[in-house]
């Protein structure tokens, strides 16, 4: 069974220019529990060494999600057929990962 994952507190300004907020995150290994039930199916039919990744990637996007729009911020952040993050409506946003890092923007859509 792979080492459950953790993010460390991710690090989130809001830029009122944009609208929007950013946020970064890494991980060490303890648990999942920022992590979405959904979010936890979908990481566990994944490579191990994807999974750290992917959970960066979520936790990131879910606190910048926090800080533009709270009430998404439970929300499971799935994908879409292309892989892209699938968002609630109302929202938009973005991830870049690599290995165990990851940063993410967010902001509500017009």
């Amino acid at each position: 069974m792979p080492t459950p994952l953790v993010a460390s507190p991710a690090n989130v300004s809001a830029d009122p220019f944009v609208g929007g907020a950013f946020a970064s995150v890494g991980i060490v290994a303890v648990t999942d529990t920022d992590l979405h039930d959904d979010e936890r199916a979908l990481m566990a039919a994944m490579a191990e060494a994807r999974q750290a990744s992917f959970a960066a990637g979520r936790q990131a996007l879910r606190a910048a999600l926090r800080a533009v729009a709270p009430d998404y911020a439970a929300a499971a952040l799935l994908r879409t057929t292309r892989g892209a993050p699938r968002l609630p409506q109302g929202t938009t946003g973005s991830i870049s990962h690599k290995r165990a890092r990851a940063v993410a923007i967010a902001a509500v859509s017009e």
